[in-house]
């Protein structure tokens, strides 16, 4: 949130990484959960309380933060990852312009790095956002990466759907 990284299970503690120099960006302190069907909902509940979010001009909870789920698997990690919402400038409120800010920053630098990568160009800017520092390793070659994008029905936001959808269709 906000080029800053908080652990969501540690009431929003703000902690800092690095990169390791093997293509991770590691984060200590961070606490784990373990997951098993008794405490799921648990953990659920716990995240959609201490997720960044506000109301923004398309909803009263858009979320403001990027989220970041790691699920080990013995050697494999299954990375789920919700990025925050984009707010067209002219929606924004005057408080909020920062935080926008950031979050349109860090979405380029994702769109960024994905495209270098499909020109197969020999730099990648992984390093123009924390955001694509910490998810490095999910741009590498033996990584397999899925995209969902959301639109909307309403005919209001035609404009901002068709743009989700070239958005995705790029990258």
């Amino acid at each position: 949130y906000n080029n800053k990284i908080y652990d969501i299970f540690s009431n929003n503690k703000q902690v800092n990484g690095y990169d390791n120099g093997n293509d991770n960006y590691v984060i200590n302190g961070l606490e784990t959960k373990s997951v098993n069907n008794s405490n799921y909902q648990d953990l659920i509940d716990e995240i959609t309380h201490n997720r960044h979010v506000s109301v923004s001009s398309e909803n009263d909870t858009s979320s403001r933060s990027h989220l970041i789920i790691e699920i080990y698997f013995t050697n494999n990690i299954f990375r789920l990852i919700d990025l925050a919402g984009s707010e067209k400038l002219k929606s924004v409120k005057n408080k909020e312009i920062a935080e926008n800010g950031d979050i349109n920053k860090s979405i380029l630098a994702w769109k960024e790095c994905i495209r270098s990568l499909r020109r197969k160009s020999k730099y990648v800017p992984y390093r123009g956002h924390l955001l694509t520092r910490i998810l490095k390793s999910s741009f590498l070659p033996n990584s397999f990466t899925y995209i969902l994008g959301t639109i909307s029905c309403e005919n209001r936001n035609s404009s901002d759907s068709l743009n989700t959808l070239k958005y995705m269709k790029d990258v």
